[in-house]
């Protein structure tokens, strides 16, 4: 169709495909699409094969970060618990949190004075989460049931109720597994 039939609002019929002869042999299918004879076959996949996740190792860090766990196929390692250099990871994505380096300063301070290489108290969960809200991070909460799995440099927390959204993730779930993070003392 040329542009001026176009401009001039002229339809161009299209033709319709020709039916093929009702007794040809043959495929139904065009040729760029898979045959139902090969589609059906089963193909046996090992376990490495079917998820292989790239292991993303966090080095250095300056200031805290969030690991949201999500299938990504990113694994991010983690060295914590203080001289206990425990080696942690988690799938997910990495969220980065602004402004926080006074936040992960005092979170230092606070692991630096020998708690936390065993898992976290309930008597530790306050002293914490006022530290987070001294530093603006009072969406965040200690998650209760996982005290005994979070220590110096990696703490599972949620996100509070009131909060439909992970911040800084928009579109995200506030209910999945998460863990903040930030450098290990050692």
């Amino acid at each position: 169709m040329s542009c001026l039939n176009k401009l001039l609002g002229n339809k161009e019929e299209v033709q319709p495909a020709p039916k093929p002869p009702a007794n040809a042999k043959g495929s139904n299918f065009p040729p760029y699409t898979f045959s139902p004879r090969t589609a059906d076959i089963p193909r046996v996949v090992n376990e490495q094969e079917k998820r292989q996740l790239i292991d993303v190792e966090l080095q250095e860090l300056k200031g805290l970060y969030l690991i949201v766990r999500h299938p990504t196929g990113v694994e991010y390692t983690h060295q914590c618990a203080g001289l206990s250099c425990a080696h942690l990871s988690l799938e997910g994505y990495l969220v980065p949190l602004e402004q926080t380096d006074r936040a992960e300063d005092e979170l230092a301070q606070y692991f630096i004075s020998g708690h936390s290489y065993s898992g976290l108290e309930w008597q530790e969960i306050t002293e914490i989460e006022a530290i987070f809200k001294r530093h603006g991070l009072d969406w965040l909460c200690i998650a209760p049931n996982r005290l005994k799995d979070s220590y110096e440099a990696w703490i599972h927390v949620c996100i509070k109720p009131e909060y439909t959204w992970v911040p800084f993730c928009s579109r995200s779930d506030p209910r999945a597994e998460i863990v903040l993070v930030w450098q290990n003392s050692d």
